[in-house]
């Protein structure tokens, strides 16, 4: 268990190894919740633009606007011979 104390402006330093283990960084985002006797901490998990590169790759090659309109005029010429 770590501790911390409040400041005279009610802000409070979370411990370097807490934020290291949670990996907080400034501009993260926690909600208070009480619990009785207790108040319980939990990390909103917001995800950065960096964080989703390369989430959707995929390894199949898709068609160029150009090549799309290629293939419809073939199958559009096909279909109405």
């Amino acid at each position: 268990m770590r501790r911390t104390t409040i400041t005279g402006k009610g802000q409070i330093t979370i411990p370097a190894e807490i934020r290291e283990q949670y990996k907080l960084k400034n501009g993260d985002v926690l909600e208070f919740i009480p619990s009785g006797e207790e108040l319980k901490i939990r990390l909103i998990r917001r995800h950065g633009v960096s964080e989703l590169r390369g989430l959707l790759k995929s390894d199949k090659h898709f068609l160029s606007q150009e090549e799309e309109r290629k293939v419809a005029a073939r199958v559009l010429a096909e279909k109405y011979r």
